[in-house]
């Protein structure tokens, strides 16, 4: 059966240090990825903490519920709310006597640094003291890390484009609205139904430019611009097989409306020679083969939830195409071509851009094709 054993490359996320993600095998290290990302990161550590990375270092993320890390890539976003932590700063105004106290309370990241935000006369307590920082028409997300205090309900609102209202709980919570505002605009933080001095508590806000929220971008005095994850291995044509093989991936995509999230063999070189499959906007899941620029094999499908973990298999070998998720063999094609020159794993389309946008469980590679047998158990 296919397993550990019978895999040419496999990745875990788990062993990393700056520029390097490690896999299991080969056991000569001869496929352990390089990785670039120019600037710091977040992301959830084991302990359920946002956690900051240096340059380079790949994001092992536990996602707050994960009892195993993720490999988490992202696009690169920019926070253009400064003092990310600090509600108490001139990129806020404070409405009708609302009051913000700094160092309140233990933040996600397991510092004293949560805000306690106190209402005054009216229900709208802080404002973005910029009335223009979103620009008219297009796609702008709001993100907080909220708390309870003394009463559990809170909003957000852009622009006055349409209040929506969440219920707070004792844990910290992210809570993210995304709008495209008919006029530039601002942002609003309001606890509807409340009473002068009632309270929540805030933490890492973030305003970014896009359809949903990523992760955490810390700031202090200036808007701060995170860089995209790339991951890829290069120089590996004697594992790789341009005559058959198995390409297989656990992955998640963060975001329905997000970018194209490859993963693909490839020559590297060109868009004529490469294999892959990804998530893309509008729940899809698609699967691609090309040959010398010949497309021989693609398929979609969209009644999988590309926001939950999938696992992701395709065969491939002249006149015997498959295409497996989550143990059920959705396509099958007869193709006659498959990639020449194949020397480079990644997570983009093959051949630089296009790349991942998600979180990935585990990765494998076969240089033999399965039985479906086999390829039922690997995706199940």
């Amino acid at each position: 059966m296919s397993d550990y054993n019978d895999a040419n490359i496999v990745m875990f996320p788990s062993g990393r240090k700056a520029s390097k993600l490690y896999s299991q095998k080969p056991l000569d290290a001869s496929a352990d990825f390089t990785v670039v990302r120019g600037t710091v990161a977040n992301e959830i550590n084991s302990n359920g903490l946002v956690s900051e990375v240096a340059d380079n270092v790949p994001r092992l993320d536990y996602d707050n519920t994960a009892t195993c890390p993720s490999l988490l890539l992202e696009l690169s976003r920019e926070n253009e709310q400064t003092a990310s932590s600090n509600f108490n700063n001139g990129f806020w105004s404070k409405v009708a006597g609302s009051t913000v106290t700094i160092n309140s309370i233990t933040a996600p990241d397991g510092t004293l640094t949560g805000n306690k935000i106190t209402r005054g006369s009216n229900d709208l307590i802080l404002r973005t003291s910029s009335l223009t920082i979103i620009p008219s028409g297009l796609f702008y997300t709001y993100s907080v890390y909220a708390k309870e205090g003394n009463i559990t309900s809170m909003s957000l609102d852009i622009k006055d484009e349409g209040e929506v209202n969440f219920t707070l709980t004792d844990e910290w919570q992210r809570i993210e609205i995304s709008v495209t505002p008919s006029a530039d605009g601002f942002v609003d933080i309001s606890f509807p139904s409340s009473s002068a001095g009632e309270y929540v508590y805030l933490w890492g806000g973030q305003l970014e430019a896009g359809g949903f929220a990523s992760t955490l971008i810390t700031t202090t005095t200036t808007a701060v611009t995170r860089a995209l994850d790339k991951v890829s291995k290069s120089g590996i044509s004697s594992i790789l097989n341009d005559t058959e093989g198995v390409l297989f991936a656990e992955i998640q995509a963060l975001n329905v409306n997000s970018d194209d999230s490859p993963v693909s063999i490839s020559s590297g070189l060109d868009y004529n020679n490469r294999i892959l499959f990804y998530t893309s906007a509008s729940n899809y899941i698609y699967v691609f083969c090309f040959s010398g620029g010949v497309n021989s094999f693609s398929f979609g499908i969209n009644t999988v939830n590309v926001l939950n973990f999938n696992k992701i298999a395709l065969k491939y070998k002249s006149g015997d195409y498959a295409f497996w998720i989550n143990g059920v063999e959705v396509a099958t094609g007869t193709g006659v071509d498959t990639p020449i020159g194949l020397d480079v794993l990644a997570f983009d389309q093959g051949f630089g851009g296009g790349y991942f946008n998600g979180r990935c469980k585990s990765l494998q590679y076969y240089n033999t094709i399965l039985t479906d047998t086999e390829l039922a158990t690997l995706t199940t």
